[in-house]
């Protein structure tokens, strides 16, 4: 368990993303509420993030594959119309 608290900066190292994009996951939730925001603490001035907590959230987002999507399709070929001349 890594319960270590970090701050926005770090989170975004470890995320290999800007601090401002951790601030936009943040304050989504106030400009459109969701059910599930990204959590984080108020320490003081200070805003921290647990790893296990945003860990968690993260893969709350894994996209899954559908079974169909990894079914193989064939082209389908369409056939010209042949043109009579007259």
């Amino acid at each position: 368990m890594n319960d270590e608290l970090v701050s926005i900066r770090r989170l975004a190292q470890v995320l290999d993303c800007s601090p401002k994009t951790v601030r936009d996951w943040m304050y989504k939730n106030r400009r459109a509420p969701t059910s599930d925001p990204l959590p984080y603490y108020r320490v003081g001035g200070l805003v921290r993030f647990r790893l296990n907590d945003v860990t968690a959230w993260i893969d709350r987002r894994r996209v899954r594959i559908s079974p169909l999507s990894m079914v193989a399709t064939t082209p389908r070929i369409r056939e010209k119309p042949v043109r009579s001349h007259p």
